[in-house]
């Protein structure tokens, strides 16, 4: 469904003005930044972590999609893919630790407060439904992220006396390093493409008759 809506934004920002695709970057990444303040900051204080909340998983694909469909430059998808990667303890900053009713939280304020098994929720994400585009684009970028799951990885065996991480983390890591080497598994490779063929042709078809 969400790739779907993208391809209307995408017809509409190539046919009519680039507003409307720059419109939908700022008001996704915004929503994404706030739902992540709202489930892992606000829920730290209150005591309620949601976990479960799929919110910023939602607005992710939107961008992811944008980016597919050449509204978003990659440069933008790549910071994100490295905030997640990055895997450190949480030192709050000035700003979190104001006085203010309503303190301003830094990007790597919110993205350190969240856990990292949602983290790696999210990198899977960008990962299945970007992560060929990204190869092409912006390879530096996923070999940087590689370097940095795997400077986690030895942060958390050493944290918790040499114990292996979670199946999850090495499949991050496993499938980082298949995008690097070309040889992603079969399967994966394609859903992706029957996927973003689909949602291509769908577009294409949306564009054709606003032309019309």
């Amino acid at each position: 469904f969400i790739p779907l809506q993208i391809s209307v934004v995408a017809a509409l920002h190539a046919v009519v003005a680039t507003d409307v695709g720059a419109v939908c970057v700022e008001k996704s990444l915004s929503r994404l930044l706030e739902s992540l303040v709202d489930i892992h900051v606000q829920g730290q204080k209150d005591g309620l972590v949601e976990e479960g909340n799929k919110l910023p998983h939602n607005f992710l694909m939107v961008l992811v999609y944008l980016y597919n469909f050449k509204v978003l430059h990659h440069t933008l998808i790549s910071d994100i893919l490295l905030a997640l990667c990055n895997v450190e303890a949480y030192t709050p900053s000035s700003s979190s630790s104001s006085s203010s009713s309503s303190p301003a939280y830094s990007t790597s304020d919110i993205l350190q407060r969240c856990s990292t098994a949602y983290r790696l929720e999210l990198v899977e994400l960008l990962l299945l439904h970007a992560g060929h585009s990204l190869r092409q684009d912006d390879l530096p970028s996923l070999l940087q992220a590689i370097q940095r799951l795997k400077a986690a990885q030895a942060q958390l065996q050493q944290q918790d006396h040499g114990a292996l991480p979670s199946s999850r983390f090495l499949y991050m890591l496993q499938l980082l390093t298949d995008l690097k080497q070309g040889k992603a598994k079969q399967s994966f490779c394609c859903a992706f493409y029957s996927s973003r063929y689909r949602v291509y042709a769908r577009g294409q078809a949306l564009n054709g008759r606003l032309i019309l």
